[in-house]
């Protein structure tokens, strides 16, 4: 994919995004003049967050002077933030430093410091404390009558992530969007071995209630559809790209025993579910950690964060629809 492929990325994201923006403020209120901010907001941020997890996006950002790539990825990461808060009335200084320093530490992380596993270990600390923490909801507040608009600080922080990972460190990372058919078929025999051994701890830690399923209908469908889409293109490409991708590969290089690195990988990614709902969730990390093991099998057989990606959103796709949420 060359430039004209990226340009075509860029306008069907605009085209998707537009739509999407136009039905959900019609459809939640939201005032026209705070959407269109908001929307502006997100089609700067959508096409850099798809075109980061493209190789032809990366390879373009690669090609950047090295002393530039920081400061691109830097002013990109705050120009959202700012054209959809100053306008809207929620722009504060203190949210606005913050958000500066850590997109600066970001951004710069790699450029100074050295390579060294510890390190590493810190940037997907911080990394992860982030997203796991209410931060991004409290610097990227909702205008009047708007929902939450959080999910767009999480994309910038993603995306920075990804860059930094992969081009800043060098470190080799398959992964993707879009799985193969292999890396379906794998991800998919991964769901399955998994489906057993996840009702059973899920029913017998009361986490499922089948009472709470959807009942069949064409909205379920479509929540079915939404699930598995946002699931795959969101949730689990970050999460697969940084525990499965980064940690797992890593641990197990680290240690020269791949399932140790596996089994190590999957435990954290459990205990990183225990702020879910509540503090500490422990049922919850817990299936989420045996699911780890499973997406770790699939990551392991591809040698792709998109076979583990297949797993991980028919895993969330079913619990949502099918087994209901205690």
């Amino acid at each position: 994919m060359g430039p004209r492929g990226i340009s075509s990325v860029v306008v069907v994201s605009w085209l998707v995004l537009g739509a999407a923006g136009v039905a959900y403020a019609s459809r939640t209120g939201v005032p026209a003049w705070a959407a269109g901010f908001l929307l502006a907001a997100f089609l700067i941020e959508g096409p850099l967050y798809l075109l980061a997890g493209m190789e032809t996006g990366r390879a373009a950002f690669a090609r950047l002077p090295r002393d530039v790539q920081p400061w691109v990825l830097g002013l990109s990461a705050l120009a959202p933030y700012l054209i959809y808060s100053i306008p809207c009335g929620v722009y504060q200084w203190p949210h606005f430093g913050t958000l500066a320093g850590l997109i600066g530490l970001m951004a710069f992380w790699y450029c100074v410091a050295p390579r060294h596993a510890l390190f590493d270990v810190l940037f997907l600390a911080l990394f992860g404390m982030l997203m796991l923490s209410s931060t991004f909801k409290t610097i990227y507040a909702a205008p009047a009558g708007a929902p939450r608009v959080d999910i767009l600080g999480k994309l910038m922080w993603v995306r920075l992530a990804v860059l930094a990972v992969v081009v800043g460190r060098g470190f080799p990372v398959a992964f993707g969007f879009l799985p193969s058919a292999a890396q379906w078929k794998i991800g998919a025999r991964q769901f399955l071995l998994f489906l057993p051994v996840g009702a059973a701890v899920g029913f017998g830690l009361g986490i499922f209630q089948l009472d709470k399923a959807m009942p069949w209908a064409p909205q379920t469908a479509l929540t079915a559809l939404g699930a598995f889409l946002g699931t795959l293109l969101v949730v689990a490409y970050f999460e697969e790209f940084i525990f499965r991708g980064v940690l797992q590969q890593w641990l197990g290089e680290w240690m020269g025993r791949p399932i140790l690195g596996l089994i190590l990988t999957s435990a954290i990614f459990g205990a990183s579910h225990l702020p879910f709902r509540f503090f500490p969730n422990w049922k919850f990390a817990l299936l989420a950690a045996i699911a780890g093991l499973f997406y770790g099998r699939a990551y392991r057989e591809a040698r792709d964060t998109r076979a583990a990606m297949a797993a991980h959103a028919l895993v969330v796709t079913v619990w949502t629809v099918a087994l209901g949420k205690a």
